[in-house]
């Protein structure tokens, strides 16, 4: 089976590495799968219905008429990555077109895959979700290593790991560091670069982006691990990963899609370990069912 996942991401993130690891999955199972990419300067599916299966990642930049066609006429999986900006605000008209779209996708598609309770229950205050071709498991990832080295001495610092943009909190993240006396560094990519080198300015540390292979010993380096986001993370690996290096946390449990689930980050490793074989496996079966 030819399989495409489309998405917007161009640089390796969270959606990225669970992307990724879906194709995997289904190439361990002996499909072919090409991953899309749809965003503002770059279009590698330029509308290609040749594929048995569309796994739609990220949709925005995606116009109206062909998610409509896309979802009409093949099957399609639509995996949930984020939550749209309107959503962070009740129902208004303004936005009616959007939900209107949600609904026709959700409907239409093969399966609906959301990474957190959370996610789930805000996307079903905009539109109703069909329990019958849904279900909720956390993204997959690689989570080998991420392990408390009490071996190692840790340096009493706290840790922002993530954009530096205020959309994820870094004011916040400064004024709680401070009230507790902690020296803080902000590792990430500059999303905001004015933001960036001011912060730069003030003398912390703010290196950029690192490679997700080191982010296991930095997790092992320092002490605390801040993040309260402004805004809502639908599930986020980073919070379990500093959970699993025995780090303490400092988070915005209301806005985290990890926090939604009731199970220990020993626990959630294993499922985020697997969840891409069972989602191929879930698939596979609906896939079966629907030639039948």
């Amino acid at each position: 089976m030819k399989i495409y996942i489309l998405s917007d991401e161009s640089w390796f993130g969270g959606a990225s590495i669970a992307n990724y690891r879906i194709a995997e999955a289904f190439e361990e199972a002996g499909h072919t799968v090409e991953v899309k990419t749809v965003n503002q300067t770059e279009n590698t599916w330029n509308e290609d219905y040749t594929a048995d299966l569309y796994i739609v990642a990220n949709w925005a930049y995606i116009p109206k008429l062909q998610l409509e066609k896309l979802f009409y006429n093949h099957k399609v999986v639509k995996f949930y990555h984020d939550i749209p900006g309107y959503m962070y605000q009740p129902k208004t008209v303004k936005f009616e077109q959007h939900y209107n779209l949600m609904q026709y996708m959700n409907n239409n598609a093969l399966l609906n895959v959301y990474i957190s309770p959370l996610q789930a229950d805000i996307y079903n205050r905009f539109i109703a979700i069909n329990k019958n071709n849904t279900i909720i498991l956390p993204p997959p990832k690689d989570m080998n290593g991420f392990e408390d080295k009490k071996s190692l001495k840790r340096n009493g610092k706290a840790l922002y790991l993530g954009d530096i943009s205020e959309a994820r909190g870094i004011s916040d993240t400064i004024q709680i560091a401070t009230q507790n006396n902690w020296e803080l560094d902000l590792i990430g990519p500059h999303v905001d670069k004015k933001l960036a080198e001011s912060l730069i300015e003030q003398g912390y540390k703010v290196p950029g982006m690192v490679g997700n292979d080191k982010v296991k010993s930095l997790m092992n380096e320092y002490s605390y691990f801040i993040y309260v986001p402004q805004l809502i993370d639908s599930f986020c690996f980073k919070i379990v990963e500093a959970e699993l290096c025995g780090m303490e946390i400092i988070a915005d449990h209301y806005r985290i899609g990890r926090y939604y689930y009731q199970h220990t980050g020993e626990e959630l490793k294993e499922m985020i370990q697997n969840s891409h074989y069972k989602l191929v496996k879930e698939v596979e079966k609906r896939l079966n069912d629907s030639r039948e």
